[in-house]
């Protein structure tokens, strides 16, 4: 597993998309700092039955080219970010035994996906509300926030978190 120093240097360079299948992804950190704003938008459990299936796959992993069960090092040169689904599929299998192209043979996808680290810089929490679906109604609590809409869901909460972190 990568320090903190190398994560970092591994985010610059592979950015926030897998480097086998371009998803845009979500490090642990922002999850769990969405976890503490919005306790009540279970999107993200301490099981991974208790997850969102959309964002099991937008979790951020470290990963070994050469699997470190058969040999490789944690050097920046063996490591790679990609999601959930392409690190376990591939689990101690080589990229040859899998029939796999080196990812580093190509230029990792860039885009403006931040990866939601946006929400690392937000330091209070936001209005309790039950939030199940899109169409679920905000609570009379949110009356305070004067929202835009009187409908709110994850899309919503996410709308509200960029604009509470520019200000």
């Amino acid at each position: 597993m990568p320090i903190l120093a190398e994560k970092n240097q591994l985010l610059v360079r592979d950015g926030y998309h897998c480097r086998f299948c371009g998803i845009p992804l979500v490090r642990k950190e922002v999850r769990e700092q969405i976890r503490k704003l919005f306790p009540q938008i279970q999107i993200w459990g301490d099981k991974i039955t208790e997850c969102h299936a959309a964002l099991q796959a937008m979790w951020l992993q470290y990963d070994h080219l050469l699997p470190h069960s058969r040999g490789g090092n944690s050097s920046l040169d063996n490591l790679l970010i990609t999601c959930a689904p392409c690190n376990y599929a591939r689990m101690s299998f080589t990229l040859e035994e899998v029939g796999l192209a080196d990812p580093r043979k190509r230029e990792p996808v860039r885009s403006t996906w931040d990866g939601l680290e946006r929400i690392m810089k937000v330091k209070t929490s936001y209005p309790q509300v039950k939030i199940t679906n899109q169409s679920q109604s905000c609570e009379d609590d949110l009356k305070e926030v004067k929202p835009k809409q009187n409908k709110w869901g994850l899309t919503e909460y996410v709308n509200f978190i960029e604009e509470q972190s520019h200000r």
